[in-house]
């Protein structure tokens, strides 16, 4: 009768005080991609990858540099986020993540030498901290996009970006 008795009060709390019961949804993350141009499977794509690397050679300044290396990355990302949508090849959704990845690895780099060169960088690690936890966002929803079989692969890339989210909060 007791038990009972717990049980019903405890089901009735349930419905009195519901949001205590049920988990609070998990904000996404305000931060704005940009829009991706030409996708890695159009026949033109490695143009794009040219003119970008002929870009980038021409940038001096560090910071400057840092910032476009993430224009890059978040680029890439919204990329794969295309890919993903439009049920292109999930290896190639990985494979623009990776470099995705890359370009943020990058970013990270040349901030550190503009912190070397005591140029103020504390606005920019503020993006780079959102624009890391927003790729977060992105591997975990690409990730439910994707059949059993390519999660196996697509664990290295959640590890690296975690991997990055720890270099972010080094280089503060």
């Amino acid at each position: 009768m007791k038990k009972n008795l717990i049980s019903v009060f405890f089901l009735f709390s349930l419905f009195i005080y519901p949001s205590s019961a049920v988990a609070a949804p998990v904000p996404a993350i305000d931060y704005q991609l940009p829009y991706p141009g030409i996708l890695p499977d159009n026949s033109i794509y490695p143009l794009k990858v040219i003119r970008d690397k002929i870009a980038g050679f021409f940038i001096k300044n560090p910071l400057k540099k840092a910032e476009f290396n993430l224009l890059k990355a978040d680029v890439r990302m919204s990329a794969a986020i295309s890919l993903t949508e439009q049920k292109k090849s999930v290896s190639l959704a990985m494979t623009t993540i990776s470099n995705a990845q890359d370009y943020f690895s990058e970013a990270l780099r040349k901030t550190g030498e503009a912190k070397a060169q005591g140029i103020d960088i504390r606005d920019f690690v503020k993006r780079l901290v959102t624009a890391n936890q927003k790729h977060q966002e992105i591997v975990g929803e690409i990730e439910k996009k994707i059949d059993k079989k390519d999660k196996k692969k697509f664990e290295l890339v959640k590890k690296r970006i975690l991997t990055l989210s720890h270099e972010v909060k080094k280089i503060r």
